[in-house]
């Protein structure tokens, strides 16, 4: 004991050492860079950063996207509507063209002489200079065309001079024959639009000047479709600049018009390159000037962005194809901005949305800061809290009056306190009553997680020592109850012997009558079997007379079947006799007087063929109606001798019956002699139990007084019996079994109330069970643990004992108490049953089991005089 409780000592030491480091945090001594409260901030500033920024790339990057697309809309609507401006202008010049060449066309209608002619020019022309974007109108005919004695042709020019209107008419077709708006419109005889060419003003105040000039050309054809001279509209291209073209508010963009050739004609910033190609006075250079010429070529559309070689700048240029109306040569159009000045509006809206995004980063910060700091103070009390734990002080208050995580977090702190507080009071209090000698250990508390096999520990701690000191215990209990129970069953035995013999003398008798039963039974089966084989004879003969009636049956009906063919063929004859009869008849009237005789007998004939026919009708109904009931007796023969093939089966299987029933009698007649023996050699052993059982009683009473010097001694032990030991450690002590003292009953001896386990021990009772046997029970409970080394269910215990009975309890309990003497028993066991091998042994009733393989508490009950030789 001293060193079991030196032991218990040490694990409570270690259990519930403490360390003697304390631990001490601040907060405060944290470095800042380490504390949630800068450090979330930060994080989340900076995902907020990097988000933002991520939004204002994509937004960014798709506003330019939109912005670009629309500003390059715009350029191209602005280029649009200017080359549509230049183009309503252009035709209209070309309509003054058009309308003055068709009116010349009709000249010829009118008949005029060359002195009419002159006024009537003058006004045509006159009249379309009234429109001041037209510079001059030219009017040119081909030699002796309308008008007579003009081999060198004619041509009228009138021109603006000054605020008057100057006109001169020439006979030169010899200048203007070859000229591009003469020679091309001529052999084309479709309206042209010529390259600017350069003149100089010989009259007002812009003599001596040079001017570049387009002429729009459109031929001038007679009624009949020929070519007969031009009408020519003059422009200059100072006026043609004189456009308004929509720049759409950019200060840096400028438009211009090109021939097809690609020359200026137009130029809303730089007049002085108007007359000049692309590319040759604008800076350009010679590679970016054939590649915007050949568009003007082609009359194509284009969209550059880079940069313009004419002003070294980052720019937008789009040109469109210009068409006037008639005239198949294009024209082109073009528009520049400047990429900065374009896309300036986007770029300043960007500007603002990052600002905007700059300033929601900075709010966004401090509110973040400011609210995490304000969320995260509660942080300082919980630490302090959590090192409290890990100091060992679990009665630390701490307060939080958080009502977040954090305040959770506090309470769950709060509760595992509590909780091991509770673990530590209770294992300190079981030690420390386990170590004070007292087994009996009770837990009261519920173990979860990591703890659970703290308390399995201490509960098979307890149960060990409980069940060492139980089953000591307990072998006396065993043997003081076994004692008892030998007395009974000595007794039992004895009166189960008289009434055994009893029953053997009735059942003996009742043999010898079922024996004489058996022998007129098989006398009367001999018989039947008898009467079975003569049936069985008499229903094969059947058998085969009904065989041969069918297959005479068979016979007549083929005969009948022969009949009927012959009876055919006198029809057969009948038919082609009074066939005969008929044509001799017709020949004995052909022959008149002569052949009458002859048709007498004709008609004879006649008569009997059809008489014939009728006995041959009348045979062939008989026979049909014979062999319907020849074919019916035939079926009927054919039923009846089925019938009799199942007779005969029948009888034979009855026969094979009789003869098993025969030959079972004769077996039981065999068996009711065995059992005659049998019964012989039970009452002989029924009468050796009895004088066993009484040999038993004795030594039971001496047994059990032995027992109660050995209970006496581990009276001195506190201690729980399995049962109450195995239940306690899985209940709490106020949730216990209440118990009874136990009571034992000896022939010749007091009944005094005693503890069946030790002192102040009570054996548990259930509900319905009478007192007097809990004591067997809590002993057949301590020696099914002495048994296994396991612990065993007192349910199962319980249904055990009610399975083997008393008897087997009381033999499993001496063998516990005196091994020596159940070894010398098992060896006296092992030679009667060499010995009942080799001699044959009377089979056993009811009242007694088989040997094989049977458990200890069956040989027992049915050998009650080997116990008593063990005991």
């Amino acid at each position: 004991m001293q060193k079991l409780s030196q032991l218990f000592q040490e694990i409570k030491a270690l259990i519930f050492q403490k360390t003697n480091r304390k631990i001490h945090f601040d907060i405060r001594n944290l470095p800042r860079v380490r504390r949630l409260a800068v450090r979330m901030p930060l994080q989340t500033v900076a995902l907020i950063a990097l988000v933002m920024a991520a939004i204002m790339t994509v937004l960014s990057l798709n506003l330019s996207g939109i912005m670009v697309g629309n500003t390059k809309k715009d350029v191209k609507y602005l280029a649009q509507q200017n080359a549509n401006l230049a183009a309503a202008y252009l035709d209209t010049m070309q309509t003054r063209s058009s309308a003055l060449a068709l009116a010349m066309s009709k000249l010829g209608q009118l008949h005029l002489t060359k002195e009419q002619l002159r006024p009537f020019l003058n006004d045509m022309l006159t009249g379309i200079l009234e429109d001041e974007r037209i510079f001059s109108v030219y009017v040119a005919w081909e030699p002796d065309v309308y008008f007579d004695k003009t081999p060198y042709g004619l041509s009228s020019y009138a021109f603006r001079s000054g605020s008057d209107v100057a006109m001169t008419v020439k006979n030169d077709y010899d200048q203007y024959h070859d000229q591009p708006y003469y020679a091309i419109v001529k052999e084309t005889r479709k309206p042209l639009i010529t390259e600017p060419y350069e003149v100089e003003l010989s009259t007002g105040i812009s003599a001596g000047k040079k001017a570049w000039i387009i002429s729009i050309s459109n031929p001038i054809l007679d009624p009949s479709g020929s070519f007969v001279g031009v009408a020519t509209c003059d422009v200059l291209l100072d006026t043609l600049n004189q456009i308004p073209f929509d720049l759409g508010g950019y200060q840096t963009a400028y438009s211009f018009l090109l021939t097809r050739e690609g020359t200026y004609i137009a130029h809303s910033q730089k007049s002085e390159l108007l007359g000049t190609r692309y590319g040759q006075a604008d800076g350009a250079g010679e590679k970016s000037g054939g590649h915007v010429r050949d568009l003007a070529a082609k009359g194509m559309e284009e969209f550059l962005s880079g940069t313009d070689e004419s002003t070294g700048k980052d720019s937008y240029r789009i040109q469109i194809p210009l068409s006037v109306a008639g005239v198949e040569q294009p024209l082109s159009s073009a528009f520049v901005v400047r990429t900065e000045e374009a896309l300036g509006q986007a770029r300043q809206l960007t500007l603002i949305i990052l600002a905007i995004a700059c300033g929601g980063v900075i709010l966004l910060g401090v509110s973040v800061s400011l609210l995490l700091r304000r969320a995260l103070a509660p942080m300082q009390n919980v630490m302090r809290l959590a090192l409290e734990m890990r100091n060992g002080n679990l009665s630390a208050d701490v307060s939080v009056t958080a009502q977040d995580e954090f305040g959770e977090l506090a309470d769950t702190f709060r509760q595992t306190c509590q909780v091991l507080s509770t673990y530590v009071q209770e294992i300190s209090r079981v030690l420390g009553q386990i170590s004070a000698g007292d087994l009996r250990v009770e837990l009261r508390n519920e173990y979860a997680g990591d703890f659970v096999p703290i308390r399995r520990a201490l509960l098979e701690i307890s149960e060990s020592l409980n069940r060492t000191f139980y089953r000591v215990s307990h072998s006396a209990e065993q043997v003081d109850s076994g004692s008892v129970q030998m007395f009974e069953a000595s007794q039992s035995l004895a009166r189960g012997a008289g009434e055994q013999a009893e029953a053997i003398e009735r059942l003996s008798s009742a043999v010898r009558q079922v024996s004489a039963q058996a022998e007129e039974n098989a006398g009367g089966v001999r018989s039947a079997a008898m009467h079975v084989a003569a049936t069985d004879e008499q229903t094969s003969r059947g058998t085969e007379r009904m065989a041969e009636l069918t297959a005479a049956m068979g016979e007549i009906s083929a005969s009948s079947a022969q009949i009927k063919q012959i009876t055919r063929m006198i029809e057969e004859i009948a038919f082609q006799t009074n066939i005969l009869a008929l044509n001799a008849s017709i020949e004995a009237a052909h022959a008149g007087a002569a052949g009458r005789g002859f048709s007498v007998v004709a008609q004879e004939v006649r008569s009997l063929a059809a008489k014939s026919a009728e006995a041959a009708r009348e045979a062939e109904a008989l026979i049909q109606k014979s062999s319907g009931q020849v074919q019916k007796g035939s079926d009927i023969a054919c039923q009846t001798a089925e019938i009799l093939s199942a007779i005969e089966e029948q009888a034979r299987q009855t026969k094979g019956i009789m003869d098993q029933i025969d030959s079972s009698a004769a077996e039981q007649a065999i068996a009711v002699a065995q059992i005659t023996r049998d019964l012989e050699a039970v009452s002989v052993g029924v009468q050796s139990s009895a004088a066993s059982a009484e040999e038993g009683s004795s030594a039971s009473q001496a047994l059990s007084e032995q027992a109660a010097a050995l209970h006496r001694e581990l009276a001195r032990f506190r201690f729980s019996s399995a049962e109450h030991t195995h239940r306690g450690a899985e209940k709490a002590a106020d949730t216990a079994t209440p118990g009874y003292p136990c009571v034992r009953e000896m022939p010749g001896r007091e009944e005094t109330p005693q503890d069946c386990t030790g002192e102040n021990e009570m054996v548990p009772q259930r509900d319905g069970e009478n007192p007097k046997t809990v004591c067997f029970d809590a002993l057949a409970a301590a020696q099914a643990e002495t048994a296994a080394p396991q612990p065993v269910e007192a349910e199962d215990v319980w249904n055990r004992q009610l399975e083997e009975g008393p008897e087997a309890t009381a033999e499993k309990a001496l063998e516990q108490a005196f091994p020596e003497e159940a070894e010398e028993r098992e060896a006296e066991e092992r030679v009667t049953k060499e010995s009942e091998t080799k001699e044959p042994q009377p089979e056993k009733l009811d009242t007694e089991e088989p040997k094989t393989e049977e458990p200890e508490a069956e040989k027992s009950e049915t050998h009650p005089q080997k116990t008593e030789d063990a005991s």
